[in-house]
C-alpha cells in the first residue's frame, strides 16, 4: 500500500509540474496583454502548449500502464530531449535559481520512450 500511495504521489508531483507551466504561460500571457504589450506572446504560448502535450502523455502513460501496453520505445537523442525542456525546467524552479545545461557532445542515441523520460 505504501508503494501505491509513492506512486500516486509521484504521478500527481508530475502532473502539477505540467499544470504550472500551462497557467504560468497563461497568466504571463494575461499580464501582457493587460500593459497592451503582445511582443513575444508565441514563445508563452508554446510553452504553455509544450506542457499540455506532456500532460496528456503522461495520461497516456497511465491508461497504458493500467492496461498493461507496452511503451512507445525510439531511438532518441538525449541532448535534443534536455535541450526542448530547458524552458519548461526554468520556470518550474524559483526565480533565483538558474539551470546551466552542458551537455555531452559524444552521447549516443538511446532507445527509450521520450514521454518517459520526460517526466
Amino acid at each position: 500500500m505504501e508503494a501505491v500511495g509513492q506512486l500516486t504521489g509521484g504521478i500527481a508531483h508530475d502532473f502539477n509540474n505540467m499544470l504550472t507551466g500551462i497557467i504560468g504561460s497563461l497568466e504571463l500571457i494575461r499580464r501582457r496583454l493587460a500593459r497592451g504589450n503582445i511582443e513575444d506572446l508565441n514563445s508563452l504560448i508554446d510553452l504553455g502548449v509544450t506542457s499540455a502535450n506532456r500532460a496528456a502523455a503522461l495520461t497516456h502513460r497511465l491508461l497504458a500502464f493500467s492496461r498493461r501496453q507496452s511503451l512507445d520505445s525510439k531511438p532518441v537523442e538525449m541532448n535534443h530531449l534536455v535541450n526542448a525542456m530547458d524552458e519548461l525546467l526554468q520556470r518550474s524552479v524559483n526565480e533565483s535559481i538558474h539551470l546551466q545545461l552542458r551537455m555531452a557532445s559524444d552521447l549516443w542515441t538511446a532507445e527509450a520512450d521520450p514521454n518517459q523520460l520526460e517526466s
